[in-house]
Order: C-alpha cells, then sequence, then structure tokens
C-alpha cells in the first residue's frame, strides 16, 4: 500500500509548492498595484507641480490641474511631455522667479508652447523622468544639448540661410554696427526695431544697402540718420554682419572661428569642402556611444570629445593630421556649439523659415561666396596660413609654401595659379578645387585667384619712370644684382635668356616695351616681374640699357632707312599691321618655325606667340624685329630670310599669324621645353637640391617636385626662374648669383636641373640631351 501511495504524495508536493508560489505571487502583485498609485502620487513630476500651485496661490494667480501634460507636433513626429515638469513653457502662468521649471522661457522669436522642447533641446519627450528626459541613460543615442551648446539647434532650421563670414569679418562687422550707433537704438527693439534676429525674417542685402544710404526713401518717416559716408567696402562688411544674426550669436561666431580656421579645407560640410578629413556634415547627430573615449579624459560626452580633440587630435584620433588648435575657452566653446549643430534637420522644409527654403532650393552657399578674401580663409588658410604666407605643419611633417610670397608671384601666372587651384596636387594634400563634386564654382575659383594675385605689388607708372633721375651706378649694380644671371653679365644674353645691348633691339624696342617688360615680366617664361623696383631703379636699368646703344653718329637714322621705307611709315609706332593670317602661316612654317616652334610656342628661340609678350609689342617692334633681325644671333634679317623687298605684305602675314596664335591661347600656356643634360641635372641635383626636395624629389622640408600636378601647372621658364632667383623667406636662395661661399650655378646648369626635373613629368614630350 505505501509503495503504491508514493506518486499520490509527490504529486501532492509539486502541487503545495506551486500553490505557494502562487501566493507569493499573488502577494507581490497586491504590493505592486498598492504601491503603483503611492509611485504615481510620490513622481517628481506631481511634486514639481504642487509646488507651482502652492506658490501660485501665494502670487494670487489660478491653480493648476496636476497630470500628464505633453506637446505633439505631428508634423516633426515629436511627442514632448517635457512640459510635465517645465509648466510655463507648456502655456502654464509663468511664476516670478520661477528658474527653469516654474519661469517663462528665454525670448528665443518662437512660440515653445506649440514647437515643443525636443527640436531644440533634444532628449527623450516621451519620458516623465529627469534622466530618462534628458537622456542621460544608456541606450539613449539623442542627450539633450548641454545648456552652454543650446544654440547648436537653431542650425536645424536657420543654418542653411544664414551666411557668416570668417571671424575677422565677422568681429569687424560688429564693431562697425557698435561704432555707428547701431546697437544704440535697435538693441531689445529700444528706438528702432530689434535687429537680433533681423536674418530670420528673410533678409536682402540690396534693401539693406539702400536703407543705409537713405533711411527715409526705404521706411517713409524712419528717423534713421543717413548713412550714406561709409564706404562701399564699410557698408559691404556691414550688410554682411547683420545677415548672420540669427538670434544665435555663439553659433554664428562659432561658424565663423571654423571658417577663419580653414576647417573646409579638409573637412567636407554640407555640399562644399575638401575630403582629406572627416564628413562633418552630420557630426553633431553622432551618438557618444559611436565615439572613443580611449584618450580622453573627462567626461565622455560629445563636447568632452570634441574639445579634447580640439586640444590633441592626433591624441584622440592616433594618425590625424589635424593641427591642434589653441583657442581661448569662449572661442573652444563658440566653436564646439558649431560643431553639434551639424546634424541633419528633423524638421521637413515645408515647416522651414522662408529664408532657409530659398537656401536650399537655390542651392545657396552658407558663406560670402562674393569675397576672395573669404573664401582664401576657409578653403586654403588651414595650411597655407591666414594672409598666404606657408608655415610648418608638424601634423603634415612639412612646411607649406607661401603662396603669396612676391618671388612666388613674380613669376607665376594668373594661369598657373588658376590651374594649380583646379587641379591640384595628386598625392599631396592640395585638392582639386575646381574639378571635385564639393568644390569651388568657376566663379569662387577665379575670386580666390584674384585675391592671390592682388599681392603682387603695383609698379610705379611709366610716366613717373620717365620722369625719374636715372643713376648709370645705380642701373649697373641693379642689373649685375637681379639680370646678370640669366641675360649674362654685360647682358650678352644665355641659353636662358636673349641679349639685351643688342643694337636691333635698341632700336626696335621703346622704353615702354622695356619698362612694361621689367614691371609685368614676360609669363610662361624665366622673365620675372620686378614690379617692386622704384621710379628711380626702373628708370636706371632702362638708362643702363640705352647706354649699350651704338656710339656712330646716326645709328637710329641708318636703321629707319632700312625699316622704314618698307612699311610705308614715318616712325614705327605709326605702323599698324594688316595681313592674312592664313598666308602669315606658311611664311613663319617656312622661314621661322624651326627656332620658334610651330605655333610661335618657342623652341631654340623664344616663344613669340606669347600672350604677355604680344600684348606689349608693337606691331613696328614685331616688323623692325624682322626687317632688321638680331645682329651676331641666330635671328635673320629680313633680307637673308628671303622675303620681299617691295611689299610689308609678308611682315604683315607673319604678325596676323601670330596674333591670330595667341588670341587662340587664351589662359592655356605657350610652355618651351629646356634642351640640356638631364644627367648632368641629376648629378647637381642630388648635390644641391635633394637635402630639402628629396633625392626622388618627393619632398621634405621643401614642397614635392615629382608630382604631376605641379609640372603640370608650371612651365620650364617658371622652374629656371625660381632656380635662378630663388624664394625670399624661404630656404630656397637663388643659384644664379654666388657669394659667401656659396656655389653659383650657370645658366647651363640650371637648364641641365630643369630637364632633370621634366623626366619626372608623365605628360612631357621627348628630349634629346645636348
Amino acid at each position: 500500500m505505501d509503495s503504491k501511495s508514493s506518486p499520490q504524495k509527490h504529486q501532492a508536493a509539486v502541487l503545495y509548492k506551486l500553490l505557494h508560489v502562487l501566493a507569493v505571487l499573488a502577494v507581490v502583485f497586491v504590493l505592486a498595484l498598492a504601491i503603483a498609485p503611492a509611485k504615481a502620487y510620490f513622481s517628481e513630476w506631481r511634486a514639481i507641480q504642487n509646488a507651482y500651485n502652492r506658490r501660485a496661490a501665494k502670487s494670487g494667480l489660478p491653480a493648476v490641474e496636476v497630470r500628464l501634460r505633453q506637446i505633439y507636433r505631428p508634423e516633426t513626429k515629436a511627442v514632448d511631455r517635457c512640459v510635465t515638469c517645465h509648466l510655463a513653457m507648456g502655456g502654464e502662468k509663468p511664476l516670478p522667479d520661477g528658474g527653469p521649471l516654474l519661469g517663462a522661457h528665454p525670448d528665443v522669436h518662437h512660440d515653445v508652447a506649440t514647437m515643443g522642447c525636443t527640436l531644440c533641446h533634444g532628449g527623450q519627450g516621451r519620458a516623465t523622468k529627469r534622466e530618462d528626459a534628458h537622456g542621460q541613460v544608456r541606450h539613449w543615442e539623442e542627450p539633450m544639448l548641454p545648456k552652454p551648446h543650446l544654440q547648436a539647434a537653431c542650425a536645424a532650421c536657420h543654418g542653411e540661410g544664414a551666411r557668416v563670414p570668417p571671424l575677422a569679418a565677422l568681429e569687424e562687422g560688429a564693431h562697425l554696427f557698435e561704432m555707428h550707433g547701431c546697437r544704440t537704438c535697435h538693441e531689445g527693439g529700444r528706438i528702432g526695431p530689434d535687429l537680433s534676429g533681423i536674418a530670420l525674417k528673410g533678409y536682402s542685402r540690396d534693401w539693406q544697402v539702400r536703407h543705409l544710404e537713405d533711411p527715409g526713401g526705404t521706411v517713409p518717416g524712419s528717423k534713421m540718420m543717413r548713412f550714406g559716408h561709409l564706404s562701399d567696402r564699410e557698408v559691404e562688411v556691414l550688410v554682411t554682419y547683420m545677415e548672420s544674426l540669427i538670434g544665435a550669436p555663439q553659433l554664428a561666431r562659432g561658424k565663423a572661428i571654423a571658417m577663419e580656421l580653414g576647417c573646409r579645407g579638409c573637412h567636407r560640410i554640407g555640399a562644399v569642402g575638401g575630403e582629406d578629413g572627416a564628413n562633418l556634415s552630420k557630426v553633431g547627430s553622432k551618438s557618444p556611444l559611436a565615439l572613443d573615449f580611449t584618450h580622453v579624459d573627462g567626461p565622455k560626452t560629445a563636447e568632452g570629445w570634441h574639445r579634447a580633440h580640439l586640444r590633441d587630435p592626433s591624441s584622440v584620433s592616433p594618425g590625424s593630421v589635424m593641427p591642434v588648435y589653441r583657442l581661448d575657452e569662449p572661442d573652444e566653446d563658440a566653436l564646439i556649439t558649431y560643431i553639434l549643430s551639424l546634424r541633419e534637420s528633423p524638421v521637413p522644409m515645408e515647416l522651414m523659415p522662408k529664408h532657409s527654403v530659398l537656401a536650399q532650393l537655390e542651392e545657396r552657399r552658407d558663406y560670402p561666396s562674393q569675397d576672395g578674401s573669404a573664401l582664401f580663409q576657409m578653403f586654403c588658410s588651414a595650411c597655407h596660413g591666414r594672409d598666404g604666407e606657408g608655415q610648418v605643419m608638424p601634423s603634415l611633417g612639412s612646411t607649406v609654401p607661401s603662396i603669396t610670397n612676391p618671388d612666388l608671384l613674380a613669376i607665376m601666372s594668373e594661369g598657373q595659379i588658376r590651374r594649380t587651384l583646379a587641379l591640384g596636387r595628386p598625392g599631396r594634400h592640395m585638392p582639386a578645387w575646381g574639378t571635385k563634386e564639393a568644390g569651388l564654382t568657376a566663379e569662387e575659383v577665379d575670386l580666390v585667384v584674384a585675391w592671390i594675385g592682388g599681392h603682387r605689388p603695383t609698379p610705379p607708372p611709366f610716366e613717373e619712370v620717365a620722369a625719374a633721375e636715372a643713376s648709370l651706378t645705380l642701373g649697373e649694380s641693379t642689373f649685375a644684382h637681379d639680370c646678370s644671371g640669366c641675360h649674362g653679365g654685360a647682358g650678352e644674353g644665355t641659353v636662358i635668356a636673349p641679349s639685351l645691348v643688342n643694337a636691333e633691339l635698341l632700336y626696335a624696342a621703346s622704353d615702354q616695351f622695356f619698362y612694361e617688360t621689367i614691371a609685368r615680366g614676360r609669363a610662361d617664361t624665366a622673365m620675372p616681374s620686378f614690379a617692386h623696383y622704384d621710379a628711380s631703379t626702373m628708370a636706371s636699368v632702362l638708362a643702363w640699357l640705352r647706354s649699350h646703344e651704338p656710339d656712330e653718329d646716326g645709328w637710329r637714322s641708318a636703321m629707319d632707312e632700312r625699316v622704314l621705307p618698307r612699311l610705308f611709315v614715318t616712325t614705327l609706332e605709326d605702323y599698324r599691321a594688316r595681313g592674312s593670317a592664313a598666308h602669315g602661316a606658311v611664311i613663319f612654317k617656312q622661314t621661322c618655325s624651326g627656332c620658334h616652334g610651330d605655333r610661335g610656342e618657342g623652341a631654340v628661340a623664344p616663344a613669340i606667340a606669347n600672350v604677355a609678350f604680344l600684348g606689349r609689342a608693337t606691331d613696328g617692334f614685331i616688323a623692325a624685329s624682322i626687317i632688321l633681325g638680331r645682329g651676331q644671333r641666330a635671328m635673320r634679317s629680313f633680307d637673308e630670310q628671303g622675303l620681299a623687298r617691295t611689299t610689308e605684305r609678308e611682315v604683315g602675314d607673319i604678325i596676323a599669324f601670330l596674333r591670330q596664335q595667341a588670341s587662340s591661347q587664351g589662359f592655356t600656356r605657350l610652355d618651351t621645353r629646356v634642351r640640356a643634360n638631364g644627367e648632368r641635372g641629376k648629378e647637381l641635383f642630388a648635390a644641391l637640391c635633394a637635402g630639402c626636395h628629396g633625392d626622388g624629389g618627393e619632398g621634405r622640408t621643401a614642397p614635392a617636385l615629382d608630382n604631376q600636378g605641379l609640372l603640370d601647372a608650371v612651365t620650364d621658364g617658371f622652374l629656371q626662374a625660381t632656380i635662378a632667383r630663388g624664394r625670399r623667406g624661404t630656404a630656397m636662395r637663388g643659384w644664379a648669383v654666388g657669394g659667401f661661399g656659396f656655389a653659383e650655378l650657370s645658366p647651363e646648369e640650371i637648364n641641365d636641373i630643369v630637364a632633370f626635373i621634366r623626366s619626372w613629368d608623365d605628360n612631357a614630350p621627348a628630349q634629346g640631351g645636348s
């Protein structure tokens, strides 16, 4: 019987245990039901609302119903229960000294009771507990923006529409705004309208300019004084500053700092920027959970990460080449505000303000895109320096060259600058700004080129030079120092530059021609500009050249007798060529191309279809050169070339051909390749250049020369001039002038080095040594 009852006893024991578990669960359930109302009753939001009612009663204000509240915006899918605690933000009467919970929301040009909270503040809108709502809990990827950086949220609606200039321009505009009393009348709408958010209302630059010039004409009855006394530049700066007033001064300043630092040179922001660094267009949306805090001390927040990264990029992100920025704390805070603002907007376009919608539809740049200086600051200054002065970049392990160096601008043509800016330097950190998707427009490239070229010195006018007192001693010493390295010690000419003491040249060339050549240089050749000469120095060089005219009495008259009758004029200045370019091409190929190239692009003789040359050479100068040739040079005279003696037709035909060639070139250079001994150049390069430029031209403390972008952009004349003259303010000395025991290179040796450098050029035509 006992054996039969054992299963029954086991079942009874199991049932007893189950009943015991159910009894415990029932007790727990009853306790939970009892605690839930108590928990809700003692919740922090209920305590806040009860505190509001107690204080409201003392202030004579009506009590509020104690309940959960929320703002629902279906357009943005926002459900914000924040107003359950922040009562006054949801439309309840604010209490005096109520603070952020019971007081009024600061004026932000918006109705916060209908807009909601998380759109600007971030956080978890559906939560009813403080920590949950503020997003300070695990697994919530969108914590609230820190209070010091709340203005970052303004960019969600207003970032596209506000054009902010670099910091220097922003501060200058703020200074003008203050100095001319604008703030006195307009701050807080004291006398005139409040301008703190003027750019939010649909900003018209043209209207603002007209308003400054004639306030009463644009706003009838306006008592504002006229500001017609401001210069055009001051008006531009002031109007640009006002365009940045979106009610978020810290955000605007942070954006201006980013532009001043040249962040877009490496980082893409929106539709425009570089590609060396990370794309920052949505960096503000990046969750702290996705950031690596291994090398970050302090709070593990997005703000803390960005602060540490700005102070020591390579430590926080190993391998980063971003430079260290030593900003003062207010500027650092402003920059972090801007960084946190770079996020995808949760606001649909139909709810955005008009100025932002227009900016997106028109694909308007969010910076002053018509200002070459501002464009340079944003895209170039991080590497090349604020004024293009160049700088040592430890993070890159190299020196970035100055692009406003007067020696560079003396030999680098506008076309070369444009080509470099547009096509960049492959394999280096110089982007191709004119071809990349996120690059600059053609108009913006032109503006930057013009800004760089604007650093060229302005030569004294020819009239001032003609009237200046000349000194043969000064002229001789200047020529010896600056010109003899290429033209020879006595101006007799070398393999780099022609003779300047040739009687035929001195007859054909006017002082104006020599002046223009000295002052402007000769683009795409080794002839630099000497625009920095003062009038006396330039006049002295001209006088020294003229001192080499023949001593014989009547030599000029003898030249006149050989030239003028054939041109049917009384002076060279009177001659205007008339001819057929097509026939001139035939004659040129038969008689001139062997030395000057098929198109006049230069070969063993100079490029005479050079735009810079033909822009200064008169028809009379060219005609006299053809008729007379160059004594003791390879250039034969008119008679020796077998051209007709009785008519000027052939001369006019050749001139018409050359003018046609030059006009068809545009900014395409006519590049003369040197004919030299590259093997000897290799030895010279190893001995004199490799220490800075690298054994293979890869670049060390000086720029890389084995770079196709560089070799495509510059001519052999550019290389000749750089080697001969050097680059002031850098370690690149002028090798055509010795002294202090340093080596001096002959023109032939300079050409040998150029030929070796060209051996790295994949696009260079094959050249034989000589």
